[in-house]
């Protein structure tokens, strides 16, 4: 790097150029390339060459052209912020960050003003913790550039910088005042969770945003919430203490501004969060939607006194942490005090404050390459946007880098860099395309370090050290010297296979090019702690010191030592710099404990509780202070209030019920399987099966916030050999706990497996005709939470297939006044009762044949099989409903990716033309199984298959046009009514488009290329609907469209009779809607030989002997287009001649062959099941030999009944017979008693289509 000059001269020369060029939508034209042309100019001034090594860089693919012109630029101008920044990334390309670093901070003491600073400033914060002596170098620094005059963003960061330096180093002094400086919050009043909902109810408006008041009282959704202080001496609040379930948090914060002027709210986060002040909305992030950086910023007018922030926030499943900070907008200290709000708001009827202009304020990327478009060009400021962007604001860089066309190694790098951190798609995709992006920069540029140390990051991830290996040899042999980047990389290739001799030598080239390289410094502590080496331990822990975790490291040294003290001081200076740090306060308690302080740690966890009342942990972790200390009741009643939090912690559970009782769970109904055994040897079961339940008991205990636990114990006896293997398999579900696993043998002798830890399956020891396996285990299962008040215990069955139950036993016990309702299906079942303080349901069945399965019934057991769901609170699916729109509303967030689709999809057309242009080009695009609401838009659009569903959804809210997910109640599902949500009802989800102007639209994507506008048959009917709710569009019921008559498929047989018997045919069969869309997809999948094997299968089931001799498909993959198949076949003894002059013919038209398919059985005592209506048209026509004629020809044969409908003719005119038949078979479910009907129906059907012909020779 070159000496940068300074002095007078060249201070006058930065003079110009610090000043922020006004952003612009004027884009300036061929900057790059006009720079390049004049560069050679021996008057060529310092930005042109700056302008000239962007495009030698950019344009030409010559990093050594364009490192000479940035210098030259320098030497010209050592303040010209574009040459500073070219060698910044040149630097940052040869591994050379602190080249890169030292060209930043020359870039914000000399154009601090300039937007290009904010690029600089920001790569400064990310250096802050790299070694304690270039920590120093950043203050000098930041001093400079703020001294200089840096303003808006610039300044902010600079100042954010400075605080990361004071918090690493834990000087509390530096870090208040800077914090204070950068108008930053280190506290907040926090109240919440007040939803259930993560998304829904972001724009509901909760109670301290409709009055500004933190005052209380306030109830959320899980009861009475209280305010509580949130501190952060950093700035960085979180809510990482609060349990997953529950959203919607206020955040209160009181801004005391001394001096009136232009202030700049900034926020970063990762959520979705609104914030008001003084009642005005000022501020908002709606991630939920489409994404967008993690920095949002408003500049605000502010006059002095106090004003009230109140920020609503959604955490939906993440660390909710958020950064709050009012900053003036010229970059002076900002002197705002913030606080956390108490009481009642100052004022809370504020209008919405209008626009202040501010400089040098770039939340986005896109914003940052306005900034810059007009003075750069679109290239540069595009290129300088997206390697700015990509930390906070990842598909602002998408969008921008999808108007470059990426072809020299600095933009395939970037673009490379770009997917590695793409977290919104599948990582082997974003592993792929930056591999690829790399390969093909390397190729260009082999010198290019950081490709190289990409490259080999992602070898790393992949499993591959040894390949990462040869690659950063390559790197570290390109530049000279290398830099510290290489080094550490390579240190931690060989850490990965184990070498450590050859990572100890890396980690010291590292620390030679970067002396107290922090990193270095931590894997070398790692290394010596792994030999026990104490004393290289204690040197390092001490050489880390001002690093990051080098506190915690250090802290937990001591305690490994066994310095208990110094590690309780150290713990504690820990938890001052974070009061609401759970782990450090958990580890500060465990150190107490270890020391016998338990008031101290019961102290420590109390006031975290205090912060966090819904985290159950700490509830935990403060019974067992007070179990040590011998408070054993104090223990008992933390620990039932831990449950009330959490009731699925069944450990827990078990331990609380046998300390109040000295008892396992549900004991009192515990059965001895012993008495099991003794009652079915008195009385055995068999039914002719080879095995039998001898006890199939289930105890359910709810709890009053609506978890509860299953006690299920099973014992099944062997009757045959084949009985052996259904029982020794036993499967345990996930989180249960197991009390008895055993094979009981008939000699009276036990055997248990050696070890049942962790697994799910297992088999029992030493199984044999007239052994049993005995099965008991605990499961909890959580509650169904606010959004679905109350509880719904799992199914029980009393009767299964093929196996008899000797006895069945079910019993719920729940909290008196829970509102128990029992819905039984198959069966009566008796109300619950009132004992004491519970309410109890229990059934007994006894001596209970098995279920014989029949072909054909329907697909859901329920339909047929007598069971109980017992419950209470909330019936029915509504609430279920609203918990899936909840959950699936991220799968289709939009992002740049999936907007680009959908716009290049429609070209402009608008309303139903958009919407039929948009469906055509999901279903072109994307193959395969449809993942519906499993997969979301951005994985599937980034790996060309997955969900049609969320693709066609986010495509639609792209183009503004309204839709909704609907979740269906098929025809397949069980028809009887369901007292409790069932999320089995609901098993198919499609969208119902409202275009403007038009009626409904409705959308199938689960079958590739159907029909546009219609739904399968199974979801037709006016079938029950819900469309999902979503922010502001609450829950709707509606029904599908009516069913309508399917036109079936299209058969034409045109053949030929031999006077010797011998036939040949050509057929041609056209499908239509979802049947040819189905269709030609399982066609796809199959071989060109697997196809005509089983098209010759099928052609010879009716004609027997028949071999195809060509097959010919025709479909074209275009949405509702029919499906063709045309083939030609010979049978070479088709007709039976009886004599002479007469001749018997077998079936000519695909019969239907009914009471093969549905009449197996003389009776059913289940529904027969036709799932999908089957309708046909035929028509045959057939020439006869010279001379033959049929002699009984019918014209006009019919069967009509309620099950379906079948119509034949059949005439012969000259030499042609022609027959012609139209069948239709609706969808159906034939009750029992209905079956003998639908017999004789078939019979009467199948009889007309199979009956023989018979010709006669003239």
């Amino acid at each position: 790097m070159r000496t940068f000059r300074s002095g007078l001269t060249a201070l006058a020369l930065v003079a110009g150029l610090t000043g922020c060029p006004r952003p612009s939508s004027v884009v300036a034209p061929h900057v790059l390339e006009t720079a390049a042309e004049r560069a050679g100019q021996a008057d060529a001034e310092a930005r042109t060459l700056a302008f000239a090594g962007f495009h030698a860089y950019l344009v030409a693919g010559d990093a050594k052209l364009a490192q000479q012109r940035f210098d030259a630029a320098v030497q010209k101008d050592p303040g010209d912020p574009y040459a500073l920044q070219g060698q910044a990334l040149l630097a940052r390309r040869n591994g050379q960050s602190d080249r890169a670093l030292a060209a930043s901070l020359e870039l914000v003491k000399r154009a601090p003003r300039h937007p290009v600073a904010v690029i600089a400033a920001r790569y400064v914060l990310d250096r802050v913790g790299t070694s304690r002596a270039e920590d120093d170098t950043i203050l000098k620094g930041v001093d400079a550039g703020l001294a200089a005059g840096a303003r808006g963003e610039t300044a902010y960061l600079l100042r954010a910088a400075r605080l990361s330096v004071a918090s690493l180093r834990a000087d509390t002094a530096t870090q208040a005042q800077t914090l204070k400086d950068l108008g930053g919050a280190s506290e907040a009043t926090l109240v919440g969770p007040f939803s259930p909902f993560h998304v829904l109810a972001i724009d509901e408006p909760i109670a301290p945003e409709k009055d500004g008041s933190f005052a209380g009282p306030f109830t959320g959704a899980y009861g009475p919430l209280t305010a509580r202080t949130l501190r952060s001496p950093d700035g960085r609040l979180d809510l990482g203490g609060e349990p997953g379930h529950g959203d919607m948090y206020a955040l209160g914060i009181d801004a005391e501004v001394a001096e009136g002027g232009v202030y700049m709210l900034r926020t970063v986060s990762q959520t979705s969060h609104r914030v008001l002040m003084d009642g005005a909305p000022v501020l908002e992030r709606r991630d939920w939607a489409r994404t967008a950086s993690t920095v949002s910023v408003r500049a605000l007018e502010l006059p002095a006194g106090k004003h009230r922030f109140v920020v609503k926030m959604s955490r939906d499943n993440t660390q909710g942490g958020l950064s709050f900070a009012l900053a003036k907008a010229d970059g002076s200290p900002s002197g705002v005090r913030l606080t956390a709000a108490t009481g009642p708001a100052p004022r809370w009827n504020a209008s919405a404050p209008g626009e202040v202009e501010a400089p040098d304020l770039y939340p986005g990327a896109e914003d940052l390459a306005r900034a810059l478009q007009g003075e750069a060009g679109e290239t540069l400021s595009i290129f300088l946007a997206v390697r700015d962007g990509l930390a906070r604001d990842l598909d602002g860089t998408h969008r921008l880098m999808a108007k470059l066309e990426a072809t020299t190694p600095a933009l395939l790098t970037l673009r490379a860099e770009q997917a590695a951190q793409d977290r919104g798609i599948p990582s082997k995709v974003a592993r792929g395309r930056a591999t690829r992006d790399l390969e093909a920069a390397l190729t260009k540029d082999p010198g290019n370090v950081a490709a190289l140390l990409l490259r080999a990051d992602l070898f790393l991830d992949d499993g591959q050290p040894a390949t990462a290996l040869d690659t950063l040899k390559t790197a570290r042999d390109a530049v000279k010297p290398a830099g510290f980047p290489v080094h550490i990389l390579l240190a931690r290739a060989a850490l990965a296979l184990d070498v450590d001799a050859q990572a100890e030598v890396a980690l010291a080239s590292a620390l030679e090019a970067q002396p107290g390289l922090c990193e270095a410094l931590g894997l070398q502590y790692s290394l010596a702690r792994r030999r026990d080496a104490v004393a290289r331990t204690d040197e390092l822990v001490k050489a880390q010191e001002g690093c990051p975790g080098a506190d915690a490291r250090r802290v937990d040294h001591l305690r490994t030592r066994g310095d208990l003290d110094g590690a309780a001081k150290g713990y504690t200076q820990l938890l001052a710099q974070d009061p609401d740090n759970l782990t450090t306060a958990a580890a500060l308690a465990s150190v107490y404990v270890s020391q016998r302080r338990y008031d101290d740690a019961a102290k420590v966890l109390q006031t975290l509780a205090s912060v966090w009342p819904r985290n159950a942990e700490i509830l935990k972790r403060l019974a067992d202070v007070r179990e040590y200390a011998g408070q054993g009741q104090e223990a008992l009643k933390l620990r039932e209030q831990a449950l009330r939090l959490d009731g699925t912690d069944l450990a827990l559970r078990r331990a609380v019920e046998r300390a109040k009782t000295g008892k396992e769970l549900l004991a009192a109904y515990a059965i001895d399987g012993k008495e099991a055994l003794k009652a079915y040897e008195a009385a055995p079961v068999t039914g002719g099966s080879a095995a039998a339940y001898v006890l199939d008991a289930a105890a359910v205990q709810v709890y009053p916030d609506g978890s509860l636990v299953n006690r299920i114990h099973t014992i099944q006896k062997a009757l045959e050999q084949s009985g052996v293997q259904e029982i020794a398999e036993v499967n345990i579900p996930r989180g249960a706990q197991v009390l008895a696993l055993r094979t009981l043998k008939a000699d009276g002798r036990v055997l248990e497996p050696e070890n049942i830890e962790g697994k799910d399956t297992m088999s029992l020891p030493g199984v044999q005709v007239g052994d049993s396996v005995e099965v008991e285990y605990l499961l909890p299962e959580s509650d169904r939470g606010p959004a679905q008040p109350g509880f719904t215990a799992s199914a029980f069955y009393f009767q299964i297939a093929n196996q008899p139950n000797a006895w069945s036993t079910y019993t719920v016990v729940a909290p008196k006044g829970s509102g128990m309702k029992v819905d039984a299906h198959g069966m009566k079942a008796p109300p619950p009762e009132v004992k004491g303080d519970a309410e109890v349901f229990h059934y007994d069945a006894r001596r209970v044949p098995p279920f014989i399965p029949e072909p054909d019934s329907p697909p859901s057991g329920n339909e047929y099989l007598p069971f109980v769901m017992v419950g209470a609170g909330e019936t029915g699916n509504d609430g279920l409903a609203r918990v899936y729109g909840d959950a699936f509303q991220d799968r289709w967030i939009r992002t740049s990716e999936v907007e680009a689709f959908a716009r290049q999809a429609t070209e402009g057309k608008k309303g139903l033309d958009a919407v039929k242009a948009l469906h055509a080009a999901v279903m072109k695009r994307f193959s395969g199984r449809d993942a519906s609401l499993a997969q979301s838009a951005a994985s599937t659009v980034a790996q060309d298959r997955g969900s049609r569903l969320t693709v066609m959804k986010a495509g639609l809210e792209t183009l503004g046009i309204p839709s909704r997910v609907a979740a269906i109640r098929t025809f397949n599902t069980d028809p009887a009514p369901y007292l409790f949500p069932a999320d089995a009802l609901l098993p198919y989800a499609a969208l119902r488009v409202e275009v403007p102007g038009e009626e409904p639209v409705w959308l199938d994507t689960s079958v590739r290329y159907g029909p546009f506008g219609e739904l399968p048959e199974t979801a037709m009917g006016e079938r029950e609907a819900y469309l999902l709710p979503e922010p502001g569009k609450p829950l709707r019921k509606v029904k599908t469209p009516p069913l309508k008559p399917r036109a079936g498929k299209d058969v034409k047989l045109t053949l030929e009779l031999g006077a010797d018997g011998s036939l040949k045919g050509q057929g041609e069969e056209t499908y239509s809607g979802f049947e040819a869309a189905q269709i030609a997809e399982a066609f796809e999948q199959l071989s060109a030989e697997s196809r005509n094997q089983a098209l010759q299968g099928a052609v010879s089931r009716y004609f027997g002997g028949a071999e195809l001799s060509s097959v010919k498909l025709e479909h074209q993959e275009v949405v509702g287009a029919p499906f063709v198949l045309r083939y030609a076949f010979t049978v070479p003894r088709f007709g039976r001649m009886e004599g002479d002059s007469r001749m018997a013919l077998g079936p000519l038209t695909f019969p239907a062959l009914l009471g093969r398919r549905y009449v197996q059985l003389s009776t059913r005592t289940t529904p027969l099941y036709i799932d999908d209506t089957e309708a046909s048209r035929t028509n045959v026509s057939l020439t006869l030999p010279q001379g033959w004629k049929l002699s009984d020809p019918q014209t006009g044969l019919k069967v009509d009944s309620q099950f379906g409908h079948f119509t034949r003719s059949e005439k012969q005119d000259g030499r042609t017979l022609s027959i012609s038949e139209s069948f239709r078979l609706p969808r159906a479910r034939v009750m029992p008693a209905e079956y003998e009907q639908f017999s004789g129906f078939a019979g009467d059907v199948d009889l007309l289509q199979v009956r023989e012909l018979f010709l006669v020779k003239q």
